[in-house]
């Protein structure tokens, strides 16, 4: 049976922001969509399901992203910027929330990215991601 490619939202102001783990997730053979705000986000994941959202912006404006995604088998995680760096902050992990739970450094969050994205392929059945995805 044919797999479906793990799913992943990309929200942020501008897609280059997004360059190099966008590689990595097409690399494998990850399908991701890049929107500019979380309004259109939130809209895409009420029409249709993503496995991943990242989001590259500030927290702020995430509830109508939250409330898009949970109780669905959607992980997110939103990009903070911290003095002379970023963490990456979970938002939601399979659809529950779980915003204030501990930053992860980036080396950190490519371990937990590599993680979710070998947990979505190996699936029964198939990715979460809906067929019209």
């Amino acid at each position: 049976m044919e797999r479906r490619p793990v799913s992943v939202l990309l929200i942020g102001k501008r897609e280059v922001g997004f360059s190099s783990i966008h590689r990595w997730l097409e690399q494998r053979g990850c399908r991701c969509t890049f929107v500019s705000s979380h309004s259109e986000g939130a809209q895409l994941i009420a029409r249709d399901r993503f496995d991943l959202v990242l989001c590259s912006d500030r927290i702020a404006g995430i509830s109508a992203l939250l409330n898009s995604a949970v109780d669905s088998p959607t992980s997110a995680f939103c990009c903070h910027t911290v003095e002379d760096g970023y963490w990456w902050l979970p938002v939601i992990r399979d659809g529950e929330k779980c915003l204030g739970q501990p930053g992860l450094r980036p080396s950190e969050f490519a371990e937990v990215l590599a993680r979710i994205v070998e947990e979505v392929k190996s699936r029964p059945g198939g990715q979460a991601a809906a067929a019209s995805n």
